[in-house]
């Protein structure tokens, strides 16, 4: 049997002591003066940081789970409230509504406008003394010539203003005053439609 060769370092004090050397493995050369394995950092002990997971940060630095990197450990951001629905909806109600009263102020107007036209027209003609057109603006189921008489007997006319209306049920009624004689009163007039068919003087 062959003798190995010698390892210079085997002369060394203190080497492999208490360690047995593997034959034919590579050995650590120990530090001159000092013990074996010193200067190798030992993996493993007490406060040795050990392996470091995937995710896991670094001690002091955040993680990717943590708050700081927005991951599944952060809090989700509060959702947004959304105006334009509710805007657009009460806009639409609020146009609805001017339509809708647009409409029925519309219809008002239109509906008695006739019965004041033909109230002025009807005292216009009777302050020019025309009986003939003046019974044109009164309704075919009334009298003529009462409405003329009634409006007649107050003296004679001078200025009026006819501008009143009042629709209670389909019964319309236009008012205002007239100056008759020289002193101003009150008329009344009941139309048929929009067509003049009683007058009352105040």
């Amino acid at each position: 049997m062959s003798t190995p060769p010698n390892n210079p370092w085997d002369n060394q004090p203190n080497a492999g002591a208490g360690v047995p050397p593997t034959p034919g493995a590579p050995q650590v050369p120990p530090v001159p003066g000092g013990t074996p394995g010193a200067g190798v950092p030992p993996t493993g002990g007490p406060g040795a940081p050990g392996p470091q997971q995937f995710g896991q940060a670094a001690p002091g630095q955040p993680g990717f789970g943590q708050p700081g990197f927005g991951g599944p450990g952060a809090p989700p951001p509060a959702p947004k409230k959304n105006w334009k629905p509710w805007l657009l909806g009460c806009g639409g109600l609020f146009l609805l509504g001017l339509l809708l009263c647009g409409g029925c102020l519309g219809w008002a107007y239109f509906s008695t406008k006739g019965s004041i036209d033909n109230a002025n027209d009807f005292v216009a003609a009777v302050k020019d003394g025309d009986d003939d057109r003046a019974a044109d603006f009164v309704s075919g189921d009334c009298s003529a010539s009462n409405a003329i008489a009634a409006l007649e007997s107050g003296g004679e006319i001078g200025s009026y203003s006819l501008t009143g209306v009042n629709n209670t049920n389909g019964n319309v009624t236009v008012s205002g005053t007239i100056e008759l004689d020289g002193v101003t009163r009150t008329v009344e007039f009941d139309m048929d439609g929009d067509k003049v068919c009683r007058v009352f003087v105040g």
